[in-house]
């Protein structure tokens, strides 16, 4: 008798997901293609990176990666949902039981009003958001959504309130654009020891005192010179070269070892680096060149 064959067991193997990467590399090349792609948000165009990381949270989240691209925005370098994306979440997790939204009153008695049950719990949740609220955060009014849909941005607010206080295992700590939006952008930490640096550079700074810089005195030039000579004395120009010679020699009398000596520093004078504009040896040369100062002496004051 032939023994009976039990049928083999038949092995089945499901066609890997081309759309969803199983390694790292795969991963980032996934996040190139997308982020060169026109049909991908403009905040995340040319930008694979950014595209990872919503990739990452879309995995955390349990949301398909398309549609955590198109709900993702990223406000002050943080990405946020927005408002549809966190309903189809919170729908999807299997906690809800229902999400009703509504506004009541009109004008400014206006009030947003959203209401969830979260399955297994005894009672529902209620958040509210009116326009008196709006106020005073200072939205009434301000330019883009909340001066054309106030009614829509009352709404997303009560619907952010509710569903981040009522599923934040769901969530994940994400916070709705609608809201994000609206707050400042925060300023940059200080760095650590900042505040002990700029304590220590004050201190010194009040220990260091700088005087100011003396004046430097104003140098008068030799034509300068006599022509004051001449002003205030009524002189003749060489009059008034005689007196200037007197005045740098204290000696009346000229010979001519002493007028050739004073020419000399005069021209060493005039050709100084620390000439100014009117003391040149243009300026000069006609004081104290050789021939102009032996018409300024008679012969017997040089004599000798």
């Amino acid at each position: 008798m032939l023994a009976r064959q039990e049928p083999s067991a038949v092995t089945t193997t499901s066609a890997p997901d081309p759309f969803t990467p199983t390694t790292y590399e795969g991963m980032m090349s996934m996040c190139v293609v997308l982020s060169n792609s026109a049909l991908t948000p403009q905040a995340f165009r040319g930008k694979p990176n950014d595209v990872f990381i919503v990739l990452q949270m879309a995995h955390e989240l349990k949301v398909p990666a398309m549609q955590a691209l198109q709900g993702t925005a990223v406000i002050n370098g943080k990405p946020a949902m927005y408002g549809d994306l966190p309903v189809a979440i919170v729908r999807g997790s299997g906690l809800c039981e229902y999400i009703t939204e509504t506004i009541e009153g009109a004008g400014e008695d206006r009030v947003a009003i959203c209401k969830t049950k979260r399955k297994g719990e005894p009672h529902e949740v209620v958040r509210t958001f009116s326009w008196r609220d709006a106020k005073k955060a200072q939205l009434i009014g301000k330019q883009g959504p909340w001066s054309q849909y106030e009614n829509r941005m009352l709404a997303m607010r009560a619907r952010s309130f509710c569903l981040r206080d009522t599923y934040a295992d769901a969530l994940k700590g994400m916070q709705f654009a609608e809201e994000v939006a609206d707050y400042a952008p925060a300023e940059a930490p200080a760095l650590p020891g900042a505040d002990r640096a700029a304590e220590v550079k004050a201190r010194l700074a009040s220990r260091v005192s700088v005087a100011p810089a003396a004046a430097l005195p104003e140098v008068e030039t030799p034509a300068e010179r006599i022509k004051r000579i001449r002003a205030e004395k009524g002189l003749t120009d060489d009059d008034a070269f005689r007196a200037l010679v007197a005045e740098w020699t204290g000696s009346p009398t000229m010979t001519k070892r002493t007028v050739a000596t004073v020419i000399a520093e005069l021209e060493a004078y005039v050709a100084s680096p620390a000439e100014t504009e009117t003391s040149t040896p243009e300026a000069q040369g006609e004081l104290l060149d050789d021939e102009h100062a032996d018409t300024l002496f008679s012969d017997e004051e040089i004599a000798g």
